[in-house]
């Protein structure tokens, strides 16, 4: 069966051991991301300070990303995990750390750590929710766009996605919502099924005349906002969840992340 991975280390482990790394490694990944998210939201808390160049200054350091003989570094992949955002969902992360964490308690052992990476992951979209009424003071019958359903992009798997409470919240305070995902769109109407939430079928439908955008995902598409926003709606407020795009490319920008102005 192992044949096939010919340059992969294999670690000759019984089964009990197999499966706490399986579940070490994704509660580990999922500590990096809420780290980075508290981070996040003291930066934004500090005047000047953003946590997307906070976190650039970390990765200099070669233990992350090693410098090369020929002075060029490598990136691993998994620095993305240490970007902030609006929180981590999907199949794995969150069952993962509540069943480490439901194992501790199971065995009396207390997974403090393991508790703080959820109940700050648990806490994060509402900070799209508090950007939000920082600039616009009434969220009822505001026209709002979300963008990405998704858990992450490449994919149309909801379960956990930041998207679910951030709606939920909108819906409960009256807003009027327009979502949009590549891929995502049918199974979130399925999670909203008797709720008023218009599902566009292009990202230009989806801006159209908001209010307020709110960025989810990370998807590649997105990289057009910008253009498009400056071209339909100067004035729509741009959330972005993912710091996904330039800060500096958009009039009317909020981020995770970002201190006020000095």
């Amino acid at each position: 069966m192992y044949a096939v991975f010919l340059y992969v280390e294999k670690i000759r482990t019984n089964c009990r051991t197999a499966e706490m790394i399986k579940y070490t490694a994704n509660s580990l990944l999922a500590t990096m991301i809420s780290f980075s998210n508290e981070i996040g939201n003291l930066c934004a808390a500090i005047p000047g300070v953003d946590v997307t160049e906070v976190m650039k200054g970390v990765h200099a350091d070669k233990r992350l990303t090693p410098i090369l003989p020929d002075g060029s570094r490598i990136r691993p992949g998994f620095v993305s995990y240490l970007e902030a955002g609006c929180g981590f969902g999907g199949s794995c992360f969150p069952k993962d750390v509540k069943a480490l964490a439901a194992h501790g308690k199971s065995h009396q052992v207390p997974m403090r750590i393991l508790e703080s990476v959820l109940e700050v992951n648990a806490c994060q979209p509402e900070q799209m929710i508090r950007l939000l009424k920082e600039k616009r003071s009434s969220i009822k019958d505001l026209a709002i766009s979300i963008l990405g359903l998704a858990f992450k992009p490449g994919t149309d798997d909801i379960r956990e996605s930041p998207a679910i409470p951030v709606i939920q919240r909108l819906l409960e305070e009256g807003a009027r919502i327009k979502a949009y995902d590549p891929i995502a769109a049918k199974a979130m109407s399925r999670e909203f099924s008797s709720q008023k939430i218009h599902y566009c079928q292009t990202l230009e439908e989806a801006i159209d005349e908001s209010s307020a955008v709110l960025l989810m995902t990370r998807w590649n598409d997105f990289a057009q906002l910008p253009q498009l926003l400056s071209q339909r709606n100067p004035s729509a407020l741009l959330i972005d969840g993912r710091r996904f795009i330039d800060h500096k490319s958009v009039p009317n920008y909020s981020g995770i992340g970002i201190g006020p102005k000095f």
